[in-house]
């Protein structure tokens, strides 16, 4: 019988060898499995965060007693279409830019010239050109319904742009969105 010594040292070696890879292997996995789930934690606690903001906003404006039709808030009362249009353009834009967007272009839309001199409210619109992340777009979508005066989003384009070098970067989006809003001729 042959004692535990007289084994040779290279299989003694490539065991020891196996077991030290089996056990980096083991560690490996689990650690992309917390990182993973630390990763997943942040996003829907951000979600969370942008959810409650926006219930917030939606409980201030459902405070409001008057109809859309009575409240003066929801409109945007200018002396002309041009300075309702760039009321628009600066509202929407603030939004983007709080989302951690670009605005690339913004081109205002001429009014619908048979419904200027209908009774209410004229829509007023501008086609916006901007770059944005996933989050921010979604921020930017919900910040767009939550406004005061009131806006809406009457037509959306969105094209994925190349994503930037780097590790965990988010893929960048190109939006092209039409914004109206509600124009309310002033003194009227």
């Amino acid at each position: 019988m042959s004692e535990p010594d007289d084994i040779p040292r290279f299989p003694r070696l490539l065991a020891v060898l196996a077991f030290v890879g089996l056990c980096v292997l083991v560690v490996a996995v689990f650690a992309v499995g917390v990182v993973g789930r630390a990763a997943t934690r942040a996003a829907a606690a951000d979600d969370g965060r942008q959810i409650a903001d926006f219930q917030s906003r939606l409980a201030v404006l459902q405070g409001r007693k008057a109809g859309p039709a009575t409240d003066a808030a929801a409109w945007i009362v200018a002396p002309t279409t041009a300075v309702a249009a760039a009321a628009i353009q600066k509202l929407a834009g603030n939004i983007v830019a709080a989302a951690g967007g670009t605005v690339r272009e913004v081109q205002v839309l001429p009014p619908d010239d048979s419904q200027a001199n209908q009774p209410g409210p004229v829509p007023v619109s501008a086609d916006f050109l901007f770059e944005t992340t996933h989050a921010g777009l979604r921020r930017i979508l919900m910040d767009i319904v939550a406004t005061r005066p009131m806006l809406k989003t009457d037509a959306l384009s969105i094209q994925a742009l190349p994503q930037p070098p780097g590790v965990g970067t988010e893929v960048p989006l190109r939006v092209d969105m039409k914004i109206t809003g509600y124009w309310a001729k002033a003194g009227a």
